[in-house]
């Protein structure tokens, strides 16, 4: 499926990964972030174990990419620490090991589109973290790919990044530009998430718990209400996302080296994304008061990049 002219307009007026208030992951970062044992909440007996995981992290991972400090982890990872990442459906998968070619090829077809896109993931992303649903889990699907704040600088993903793009299009087989996609994706998170550290994106003494809700109207039937309302630091990472990737998406979407169903999925994406990025770009506009003046910048920013502003 290519994209229309309108959209193809719209591409070109897109900057490539553009976040320009984002600042790019650096080596002193991953120092200064890496996570407290005390923050995952572990029994003291659990914490020994959870220790020498931390301590094997780097040891037992693989370079993806000679241009990127981005690894596959090849180890066990303890499932105390799991749980208390709320992760408890899902294990390190030991079969993962295969993936280290795609993930590579991932890299370098996100090298080919755009280096700005390429360094996102290069410099956003020190770990991948494969998993896969625990036995008897009572879940039907892993997860495709996720970040977690307390867990900065990894990211956990599954096989179903092979195929699943965010939040409803799949492909009938893997395909290495679907896995570039997560990879940008959560490479994004990463970046907000570092941003809401060392700027004032926030407002001071704010917090998720207490944060004012807007009402996502594409998750009206959700089970849960938290799906149903999302808080401000949610909405703004969302929209980062839908922003961050959509040059990839359009890249993609037209490229013509790429296999019919790949180019159609990534075009469906893009349709599905239209109405959320026109709906969290004006949602977030109207409430730039809520946020802290870097915060108030950054959202004028996305919403300048965002191809489907009003």
């Amino acid at each position: 499926m290519l994209l229309s002219a309108k959209d193809s307009e719209l591409m070109a007026a897109t900057v490539a990964g553009s976040l320009p208030t984002i600042g790019k992951m650096n080596p002193s970062a991953a120092d200064a972030l890496a996570p407290s044992l005390a923050v995952w909440g572990l029994a003291e007996s659990e914490l020994p174990q959870a220790g020498a995981f931390f301590e094997d992290l780097r040891d037992a991972s693989v370079l993806l990419h000679p241009a990127a400090r981005t690894k596959l982890f090849t180890g066990i990872m303890p499932r105390a620490v799991l749980d208390s990442l709320a992760l408890t459906d899902h294990e390190t998968d030991p079969t993962a090991g295969d993936l280290t070619k795609p993930l590579g090829a991932a890299l370098e077809l996100l090298a080919s589109v755009d280096e700005t896109l390429f360094q996102s993931v290069a410099n956003g992303i020190d770990t991948l973290i494969p998993v896969r649903l625990r036995a008897n889990s009572g879940v039907s699907t892993p997860l495709t790919s996720i970040t977690v704040p307390s867990f900065p600088l990894s990211s956990f993903f599954s096989r179903n990044a092979l195929r699943h793009l965010a939040p409803a299009a799949l492909t009938q087989k893997d395909s290495v530009a679907v896995l570039a996609e997560n990879l940008l994706h959560e490479s994004v998170h990463q970046r907000v998430n570092l941003t809401i550290i060392e700027r004032s994106v926030m407002k001071d003494g704010f917090s998720s718990v207490t944060s004012a809700k807007i009402e996502i109207p594409w998750r009206k039937t959700a089970a849960e209400a938290r799906n149903r309302y999302w808080e401000l630091d949610r909405c703004l990472h969302a929209f980062a996302v839908y922003v961050g990737v959509f040059p990839f998406r359009a890249a993609i979407a037209n490229h013509p080296q790429m296999h019919e169903d790949t180019k159609d999925a990534f075009g469906r994406s893009i349709s599905q994304a239209e109405k959320s990025m026109r709906f969290l770009g004006s949602a977030l506009m109207a409430r730039r008061d809520q946020f802290g003046p870097d915060g108030q910048v950054l959202i004028e920013e996305l919403q300048a990049a965002n191809p489907f502003a009003a």
